[in-house]
Parts: structure tokens; sequence; C-alpha cells
């Protein structure tokens, strides 16, 4: 067990070596040495990038070397990776790099660190509303929606509503037919919401929201989405929320 681990600690520590060795070979060749082939290519996309011509040949240099002093893993400068190439100004990717390798941690705090990094620089685009059609495989297309989680939400509802009790069958299967009777029509339309459960609102929160100061309140529903504190009142004033609404007042540490 001893030379086991030993082994492990010495694979773990030498992740530059270790890439130096990669970027000589194809994937292929690292999967005829028992590398699957899907991590062989990783590998090797992530030696490309490290040891190729950059447009910050300097800070290059020494990130690698500082990379290889601290013995970073693999699976360390693949996450640093992963969170630095979505930046595509000139010289940024390799600015965060840097940064990353020298960052103190383990690697779950590294990359909590390195996702507050991408949106502060703009490397992280919110997702788009819209409808996307794959492409034909095996007989078969995929559809998804994109929308805001009120719509989504609402329809998953509709959905779940429809849906005779089969136990048997899993949830994605049994919702599909409920889906294409709302789209031809012989459905009864979307279920308009009607909170009847819980909606989670801070006493200061609440007193923002009455002074007219809802937008800048966010109210989380026990379905799992939110609104806004403006939202809330339009629901209240629209007969969403029900003809009775109950209110609980809870101390923040006590209860």
């Amino acid at each position: 067990m001893d030379e086991l681990m030993k082994a492990f600690k010495l694979l773990t520590s030498k992740g530059i070596g270790f890439l130096r060795l990669c970027a000589e070979c194809s994937p292929y060749d690292l999967a005829d040495d028992g590398i699957e082939i899907s991590l062989a290519k990783n590998y090797t996309k992530l030696a490309d990038t490290l040891f190729s011509p950059c447009d910050s040949p300097r800070i290059q240099r020494e990130a690698i070397a500082l990379a290889e002093e601290r013995q970073l893993s693999v699976n360390h400068l693949l996450m640093i990776n992963k969170h630095a190439k979505k930046l595509k100004a000139r010289g940024a990717a390799w600015n965060l790099r840097a940064e990353l390798i020298a960052r103190e941690g383990s690697l779950e705090e590294v990359e909590a660190y390195a996702k507050t990094r991408v949106t502060e620089e703009g490397g992280n685009k919110p997702k788009q509303r819209g409808v996307r059609v794959g492409r034909v495989i095996d007989g078969l297309r995929t559809i998804s929606i994109t929308d805001t989680q009120r719509r989504i939400t609402d329809l998953e509802k509709t959905l779940d509503a429809a849906v005779e009790n089969d136990n048997d069958r899993p949830r994605s299967e049994a919702l599909l037919e409920p889906f294409w009777d709302l789209v031809e029509g012989n459905g009864t339309g979307l279920i308009k919401p009607e909170y009847r459960t819980v909606i989670a609102i801070g006493l200061d929160d609440f007193a923002k929201v009455s002074c007219g100061r809802g937008e800048e309140v966010i109210v989380a529903l026990s379905d799992g989405t939110t609104m806004t504190g403006a939202e809330f009142i339009n629901a209240a004033m629209e007969g969403s929320l029900g003809d009775k609404l109950y209110v609980g007042l809870f101390h923040p540490t006590a209860g």
C-alpha cells in the first residue's frame, strides 16, 4: 500500500512533467498505454495550450515554472485552464492562469475563486432565452427551451398535473404526451400559478417592498423559483397569492 501511495503522489505532484510527455504524443498513443481516450485528448489539448507559442510568452514561462515548483497536479491544471480559456481578450487567459497557479488553497478553493474572477472579467456569458433543436440521431431529435424560471416552472407544473399515475415510467417519458397535448391544443393551457405554500421574505426586505423599493428585493418561493419584491406585490394584486395569506415572523438565530 505504501508503494502504491508513493506512486500516486508522484503522479499527482508532477503535473507539468507529465504534460510535457503528453505534448510529445498523440491521444491515441496515450490510449495505447491504457489511458481512456477522452481523458487522453484532454491531456494533449492542455499540453498544447501550455507549451505552444502564445500572446504572453514571459507570463507563460513564469507560470509553468511556478506550477512545476508548486508540484500542481494535472487535475489542478485542467481546472485552471477550464476557467482561464473563457477569457478571450489578448493576454487575459494567461494572466488568469498565472494568478490561479499562484493561488494558495485546495483545488476546490481555487476553483471557487476562479469562477469569481472569470465573472469579474466578463468571461461568463449569461444564458440566452430561446428554443434550440438538435440534429437527428438514431431517428430521434432533441428540443431544448431556455426561458425565465417562472415560465418554465409553470410549464413543468402543467405537465406534472396531466401525468397519469405510473411509477414504472421515467419522469421524462411520462411528461412527453402531456407536452404534445399542450402544444397541439388538446390540453387546458398553462396552469396559472397560485402560491399556496411558502414565500420567504425577511422583515427588512418586507419593509423595503412596502415602501416601494421592491425591485431591490429577491423573494424565494418554495417551488425553487424567485421573484422580485415588485413582482410579489403584483402577484398579490392579481390574486395569485390566493385568498388567504399566512405570515410567520422568525428570529434569525433563535428561530
